[in-house]
């Protein structure tokens, strides 16, 4: 089967191919795929999926696999709006990690790979690639890539700076601290003039840990900006930060459903609230508290998300020696 696919250049991937050769969003994409790494000689059919990434919000998508002259071949159809695809191939609990690059394909817009691909890949090597496709954490190729998404668009570095900083401090604790420091030195020799750069300087504190500073600024902010309860996702965040006990932390996880279920556009709390999912599911595993476990696990309607996380906590669970036959019980559903 001749299909006159390409390997994508930026990512070293050396058993999987594909075509178009430069997929647009929209495009139905075949690709061929070698078994190797882990899942090297495994005579079973992998679990394939891929997770593609698009501004309408980033989803799972299960990809059926079939033989063909000695490789497997798939396809998925992308969606207009997606940028960047990381396909996962497993059997049971081992992935092919393509020596930790994972596969991945970028969507194009005219010539030129679309604008948020950069982004979306660093994401993909602090955030989804460990959560969800074996990987490990890699911020030093994260920032790598974040620096290529702020060449192409300047306008995206005040968007991903956060994000940009907690790879560096991951990376290096005491360069990406200094880092740190001097964005908010930065912020106020500039002095704080607007709601935003209150904000801004009250994340960059949760980043170094300091939580009775950022506390400090949230409280300033309310002070000279007082217009109510403020219901966004970033403040919620800071609320949901400043509880200490998990009652504190799922009441607070509540009030950010309520809202998003009422609100007209409730895109920008879906990855809000996916991320206090699993930030409560490895609080209540930790404290043994199965019944708060178990009402968060129910809330998750991605599955592939829900396997990870069982998956993730069966795993600590099991190398602490804790709760075993619970573990085995999470692991075996996931």
């Amino acid at each position: 089967m001749a299909l006159g696919m390409a390997a994508l250049q930026s990512f070293a991937q050396n058993n999987f191919t594909y075509a178009p050769q430069q997929p647009r969003g929209g495009d139905e994409i075949t690709f061929q795929y070698t078994q190797g790494g882990e899942l090297s000689g495994i005579m079973k059919l992998p679990t394939a999926y891929a997770l593609q990434f698009s501004s309408k919000g980033n989803k799972i998508i299960d990809i059926p696999l079939r033989r063909e002259y000695g490789k497997l071949v798939g396809k998925i159809k992308t969606d207009t709006s997606a940028s960047l695809l990381a396909f996962a191939f497993s059997i049971d609990d081992k992935f092919d990690k393509n020596n930790e690059d994972g596969f991945l394909i970028e969507l194009y817009e005219g010539n030129q790979p679309k604008k948020t691909v950069n982004a979306n890949a660093a994401a993909f090597y602090t955030q989804y690639g460990p959560n969800y496709f074996g990987l490990k954490s890699n911020p030093t190729k994260a920032i790598t890539y974040y620096e290529k998404a702020f060449a192409s668009d300047s306008a995206s570095r005040e968007k991903l700076l956060t994000n940009y900083l907690y790879a560096k401090r991951a990376a290096d604790k005491e360069k990406g601290t200094a880092a740190i420091q001097a964005e908010i030195e930065k912020l106020f020799k500039a002095g704080l003039k607007i709601k935003d750069d209150y904000s801004k300087a009250s994340s960059l504190y949760n980043l170094l840990g300091l939580r009775q500073q950022s506390a400090f600024v949230t409280k300033l902010r309310s002070e000279k900006f007082p217009v109510g309860v403020e219901v966004t996702p970033m403040a919620f965040y800071e609320k949901f930060n400043t509880k200490k006990s998990l009652a504190e932390k799922g009441e607070v996880y509540q009030e950010i459903v309520a809202v998003a279920d009422t609100t007209q556009n409730n895109d920008e709390y879906k990855a809000l609230i996916s991320y206090l999912q699993g930030n409560l599911l490895n609080g209540y595993a930790a404290a043994k508290d199965w019944k708060g476990f178990g009402s968060i696990a129910a809330k998750i309607t991605d599955k592939a998300a829900l396997a990870q996380a069982y998956n993730g906590v069966a795993w600590k669970m099991q190398e602490n020696g804790d709760s075993l036959k619970y573990a085995e019980q999470l692991s075996s559903f996931a």
